[in-house]
């Protein structure tokens, strides 16, 4: 990847964010599609013990997995996770390309 280095004490850059210039790195994601699915299988599952296990009420993570709001990543990777499933991100096509 251009820009990135991986020695130890040399400039770790992306294309999308200089770590050593932002120290707080900001995105925007939609997360609703995601938490529709997993509330699904959450469903399926168990929604009390799920709910147990990623430290909220049953309610609460009911709601954050309904599809209705756009839920916060972290409760949408404790949901995942303690669903046994992972989330990962990966870099879009630029525009244009095929």
């Amino acid at each position: 990847m251009p820009g990135r280095r991986d020695s130890p004490g040399k400039r770790r850059t992306c294309r999308w964010v200089n770590f050593e210039r932002d120290s707080r790195v900001s995105f925007e994601l939609d997360l609703t599609p995601v938490a529709r699915a997993l509330g699904s299988v959450a469903r399926a599952r168990n929604m009390t013990a799920l709910a147990r296990e990623v430290g909220m009420s049953r309610v609460g993570l009911n709601k954050a997995l309904s599809g209705e709001e756009n839920p916060t990543l972290a409760t949408v990777l404790k949901a995942a996770k303690a669903l046994g499933l992972g989330i990962s991100f990966r870099p879009q096509p630029a525009k244009g390309a095929s």
